[in-house]
């Protein structure tokens, strides 16, 4: 199935949240101080969603030089979205005339930071993460 990279519509804010509380339930919920975790209603139409057969499969966020967010559900692994998703991202960050470009991930979630080298992505440096007791493995790189 082809995977269609849209903003979302204003009556997918509820689908995209439940996604979105998923996959970090899924991801972050063992090391959380709190389960599960509340996941804060947001602006999803400032984002980009990934599409399938018209649903939404996961969903994308970037500021200035920065990748804020990338959720794809568990059960769209692998199948094209985080990939189009990432390219995005990387297209809208570089037409803001931004060189380099960031992310921040939890560095215990090897299988992101693969997803993210394979995609030309490098780590730059650990950060201790502002809520939880775990480093955070900043990424960059080059789109522009």
């Amino acid at each position: 199935m082809a995977c269609e990279i849209r903003r979302p519509r204003a009556e997918e804010s509820a689908a995209i949240l439940a996604l979105v509380s998923d996959v970090v339930n899924a991801t972050y919920g063992a090391i959380w101080p709190t389960s599960p975790i509340e996941v804060a209603e947001e602006d999803w139409s400032a984002g980009w969603v990934a599409a399938i057969s018209s649903d939404p499969v996961g969903w994308m966020l970037s500021r200035e030089q920065w990748l804020e967010d990338l959720w794809v559900s568990y059960d769209f692994h692998n199948r094209g979205a985080g990939s189009a998703l990432l390219a995005q991202a990387e297209r809208e960050i570089a037409a803001r005339g931004i060189a380099t470009a960031h992310l921040s991930v939890i560095a215990s979630n090897v299988r992101a930071i693969a997803f993210y080298e394979r995609n030309g992505w490098r780590g730059l440096r650990e950060t201790p993460h502002e809520r939880l007791p775990v480093p955070r493995l900043e990424m960059i790189k080059t789109v522009g």
